[in-house]
């Protein structure tokens, strides 16, 4: 759970600052690794950074906000709902937020990493292949790991998959 003050100017033209909190459960993260099969959350956003998919950076990063953000109750709740995350979305303060961090990849880490809980942390990580453990794993596996669309694909993946295509041949 992420805890983060936020300062920004509202509507009235005040400097005010607010806490909010973030937080995904296991629940979550798992419904979201699922639309990246092969990818934890942390590599998904790394690869289309990466990638320089500015369109995909942007649906990501709102998405994640807007399902992590909630209410802490007094009694240890944390509350998530439509109305809490319209009303959040809405405000500069998402605007402050989402400039941060689009603009900053050490603030987005920080992000990602403070919502996931903390038995799930070291899973975001994602494993760093070698050029030649990429060359040499079966299509599945670097299809997971890569993904089958060239245009989201880093650089480096670009030119492996090239590589695996020519051995082929």
């Amino acid at each position: 759970m992420l805890k983060k003050d936020i300062t920004f100017t509202d509507f009235d033209g005040k400097t005010v600052t607010k806490t909010f909190w973030f937080h995904l459960s296991k629940a979550e993260i798992t419904e979201m690794t699922l639309l990246f099969p092969g990818e934890s959350l942390a590599h998904h956003l790394t690869t289309i950074a990466q990638a320089q998919n500015v369109p995909m950076l942007i649906a990501a990063f709102k998405d994640i906000i807007a399902r992590s953000v909630g209410v802490r109750t007094d009694d240890g709740r944390f509350i998530k709902n439509q109305e809490i995350s319209d009303e959040f979305m809405s405000s500069d303060a998402y605007s402050e937020l989402f400039m941060s961090l689009i603009q900053d990849e050490g603030e987005a880490a920080n992000f990602v990493n403070g919502i996931v809980p903390a038995n799930l942390t070291s899973q975001t990580a994602p494993k760093e292949y070698t050029r030649q453990e990429l060359l040499e794993m079966d299509d599945a596996q670097f299809e997971a790991i890569a993904g089958t669309d060239v245009r989201h694909m880093t650089k480096e993946h670009m030119q492996i998959a090239m590589q695996r295509r020519n051995q082929l041949v």
